[in-house]
C-alpha cells in the first residue's frame, strides 16, 4: 500500500494533475481558509483535501456538500463515483 501510494503521489505531480477542487477554489476568488471556514472544518483539513492525494471522497457526505457549495459547484464537480476529480 505505501508503495502504492508514492507512486501515484510522483505520477501526478510528474503530469502536472490539480484536484477539480483547487481549480473551482480559485475561480471562486477565495482563500483556502475561507472555504475551510464556510464549510466548517479546519484549515489543515481543507488542505489535506486539495492535495492530489485527496482523501476527500472518504468525507462525510454533508462535509463534500459543504465544500462544494461554497465554491459554488455542485458536490458531483469535486467528487464523483467514489473518486477525486482530477483535471
Amino acid at each position: 500500500v505505501e508503495l502504492y501510494y508514492h507512486k501515484s503521489r510522483y505520477y501526478f505531480r510528474r503530469i502536472d494533475k490539480t484536484t477539480a477542487l483547487k481549480l473551482y477554489r480559485k475561480e471562486a476568488c477565495k482563500t483556502q481558509r475561507e472555504v475551510a471556514d464556510e464549510a466548517g472544518i479546519s484549515l489543515r483539513q481543507y488542505q489535506r483535501y486539495e492535495a492530489t492525494d485527496s482523501n476527500l471522497h472518504l468525507a462525510k457526505k454533508a462535509v463534500i456538500n459543504q465544500i462544494a457549495e461554497a465554491v459554488n459547484v455542485k458536490s458531483l464537480d469535486i467528487v464523483k463515483d467514489g473518486m477525486v476529480v482530477l483535471l
